[in-house]
């Protein structure tokens, strides 16, 4: 991990100067976070949390429970990376069609998936049947996450646009501490 990292800084540092930009902030563009407040933005940061909470429980209690469904950690291993597989080739082709058809009927598209997939997770132990499962997820994932960047980077003024993706990325990675912790509490009880 201490290698990928330092491999990342690398590449950030060697890309930095090229890649800058400025941003002027025209009279219109206030530093207000009146925006923050519009509907679009709250869904926007509310469906992120509640996706990654989705995700975040199946990637923390399936390396618990599988092997009393008789998996063992390596397959456990290829079920969650088929939920990240399913993501991956989903979120270009799912930010395209929030361009095209607009952000909330691909949210809404995948929350469903998200839902179903989380549902068939709470029965299924065959391992080809969780592949599927994991997939849909995943592909509910990628769905949910360029829509509600993109929902949210649409409200925002433009000088503010690095701020509302810090947003959405704190949203993200409260919905994974939620889905860890707060539904390993309610398992415990």
């Amino acid at each position: 991990s201490t290698v990928i990292s330092i491999a990342g800084l690398f590449i950030a540092f060697a890309k930095l100067k090229p890649l800058s930009m400025s941003i002027s902030s025209s009279s219109t563009d206030k530093l207000s976070a009146k925006w923050l407040w519009r509907k679009e933005c709250l869904i926007s940061l509310f469906v992120t949390i509640l996706v990654m909470t989705s995700i975040a429980a199946v990637v923390s209690f399936l390396p618990l429970y599988g092997p009393e469904i008789h998996i063992n950690m390596t397959r456990v291993g290829l079920i969650i990376a088929t939920v990240y597989i399913g993501s991956v080739v989903t979120r270009a082709q799912a930010g395209k069609l929030s361009d095209k058809l607009g952000c909330m009927p691909v949210i809404l598209a995948g929350m469903s998936c998200c839902a179903i997939g989380a549902f068939l997770f709470s029965f299924l132990t065959g391992l080809i049947p969780m592949h599927v499962a994991a997939f849909i997820v995943g592909v509910g994932v990628g769905m949910v996450l360029p829509a509600s960047s993109a929902l949210i980077a649409d409200q925002a003024p433009l000088c503010m646009r690095g701020f509302a993706m810090g947003l959405n990325s704190s949203s993200f990675n409260t919905g994974l501490a939620l889905g860890a912790t707060g539904l390993g509490i309610l398992a415990d009880e």
